[in-house]
């Protein structure tokens, strides 16, 4: 079977990961949390990464695809998020995906892979 996004394994079978399709305002707020500390740098002292403003800036220009767009959940508690969104390639439609966020007490745990 040929490896594509619909058979991509998301952990399901891992009891203490799920994860949902991007939809509910809540996790826009979330997925900003979650790329704020999944790439937060110590030497850069209070300033926000730059994966929350790209997820911002496609979010409010209603480019994000909510049917490819999913928030990991642990515990029911968002751990991670990984953006799908619309973008052109020349004068090719495509679909770009990042930002891609795991919380840092839960990375190198399964969350997020394939």
């Amino acid at each position: 079977m040929p490896h594509t996004l619909a058979h991509a394994n998301v952990r399901r079978e891992r009891p203490c990961a799920r994860d949902r399709q991007t939809k509910e305002p809540r996790d826009y707020e979330a997925a900003k949390v979650v790329y704020a500390e999944a790439f937060k740098r110590q030497d850069h002292g209070d300033r926000v990464p730059l994966e929350v403003g790209i997820f911002a800036a496609l979010w409010e220009a209603k480019d994000v695809i909510n049917e490819l767009s999913f928030t990991a959940l642990a515990q029911n508690a968002v751990v991670g998020h990984v953006t799908a969104s619309r973008a052109k390639v020349g004068f090719d439609s495509v679909v770009a995906v990042g930002p891609i966020g795991v919380l840092p007490d839960h990375q190198a745990k399964g969350i997020g892979s394939a």
